[in-house]
């Protein structure tokens, strides 16, 4: 039997995202854009494990946005003039004001830290991926959570950590090791399914 040659061994997934990220060179003094495209990496990697990933908070948000931008408009645009209209910028005014608190709300309460969302399937649960890269440091972590496990009156469920250094996860070149990073978000998966397991 002739051996199995190392490309047969590859994740397809791991294989185009490395060639993609090859095409897009990091600045490696811009900490902003490389924690941007190791979030971006770290979502496609949850993907990547079949983890169907949910839109539903940043759509909100987006709706939202939306509404804003449309009770702007209509607040300068209306066809009365002032101080004729005034109750249509009052109400315009009160609305944006209101829409702009709840996007404020949805990133604080709801988004905190968190870059990827996954619906529940394949026998896990709905999880909240989270990184955080602190200003001055090259320590970049993840954390993987199941989702609504956060409130004080809840069981709070396992969730798993990781840190690693910058120059594991980018190569000195500033092209992302796209597969370290899916080794990490698939060994935090092992491990959360171990928690949990343990908890039951």
């Amino acid at each position: 039997m002739a051996p199995r040659s190392r490309k047969a061994d590859v994740n397809p997934f791991v294989e185009e995202t490395a060639e993609a990220a090859a095409k897009d060179k990091l600045d490696l003094g811009d900490a902003a854009s490389i924690k941007r495209a190791l979030d971006e990496a770290a979502a496609e990697a949850l993907q990547g494990e079949g983890c169907a990933l949910d839109h539903s908070v940043v759509d909100t948000r987006i709706a939202v946005g939306a509404a804003a931008c449309l009770v702007a408009l209509v607040a300068q645009f209306w066809p009365a003039k002032s101080p004729h209209a005034w109750y249509v910028l009052v109400v315009c005014v009160s609305s944006y004001a209101v829409l702009s608190a709840t996007l404020s709300l949805l990133a604080a309460l709801v988004e905190k830290e968190s870059i990827a969302r996954t619906k529940p399937g394949g026998g896990r649960p709905a999880l909240v991926l989270s990184t955080h890269l602190p200003r001055w440091s090259d320590r970049y972590t993840l954390i993987l959570a199941p989702a609504g496990g956060q409130g004080s009156h809840q069981k709070r469920l396992a969730s798993v950590t990781a840190t690693h250094g910058l120059g594991e996860l980018v190569h000195g070149d500033g092209v992302v090791a796209v597969e370290r990073v899916h080794r990490a978000i698939k060994d935090l998966l092992a491990r959360l399914a171990g928690a949990q397991a343990k908890e039951q």
